[in-house]
């Protein structure tokens, strides 16, 4: 399993159809962390709106978090079959960078987070490379392979974006597909999910 960072609270807009979205707040003195689960019941009729998705059509718009540092988890339907992963495309936008993960039926479960040490391989404790941060990416009960042939094409890539200085899959066995996200530092990150062409959005912000 990934060492994940800190982390710093947020809150939390879901659609009333979205299963369970868990953020990890700061660990407390003892060294335990904290944790609470977001209610969909909570605020049923409002929807998170920051002007512009840069591109994105807000009606297909399923969940939105806004920008923080926090740990964000999804639980993965148990009993679903492995999503497939066939896509992931990396953007320069304005105000930040983009990085798109396009399914084939679903989005499945996924964990993003901070690294603060390792995160390279399935098991999540090989170096995950030279740059300052890693963005985990993992999605549980997904796979980005047919029959062992990859997918997605240009596994591992160098962009040069001012914050996203590249994208690297690092682990598609065992129903987890893990992206690394190679940043400069720590920085504010949301996420999209789109209902139209199953896809989960993450932004990085520039500093």
């Amino acid at each position: 399993m990934s060492n994940f960072g800190r982390n710093r609270s947020t809150r939390t807009v879901v659609s009333p159809a979205l299963a369970a979205i868990v953020l990890v707040l700061p660990a407390a003195a003892c060294g335990d962390s904290g944790s609470r689960d977001s209610d969909p019941s909570e605020d049923p009729g409002e929807v998170w709106q920051e002007p512009g998705f840069g591109g994105l059509d807000s009606a297909d718009v399923r969940l939105s978090l806004p920008w923080s540092r926090n740990r964000v988890t999804k639980d993965p339907n148990p009993d679903a079959e492995p999503a497939r992963l066939t896509a992931v495309s990396t953007e320069e936008l304005a105000e930040y960078d983009r990085v798109v993960f396009t399914f084939e039926e679903r989005i499945p479960g996924y964990r993003l987070a901070f690294l603060t040490e390792g995160g390279g391989g399935c098991d999540g404790t090989e170096a995950a490379g030279g740059a300052p941060a890693h963005l985990s990416v993992e999605f549980e009960r997904a796979r980005s392979n047919d029959g062992g042939v990859p997918l997605v094409e240009d596994r591992d890539r160098r962009t040069g974006f001012p914050v996203l200085a590249g994208a690297t899959q690092s682990c598609d066995e065992g129903g987890t597909v893990r992206w690394l996200l190679a940043a400069g530092g720590e920085t504010d990150y949301r996420i999209v999910e789109m209902v139209d062409k199953p896809r989960l959005v993450v932004d990085l912000r520039h500093p």
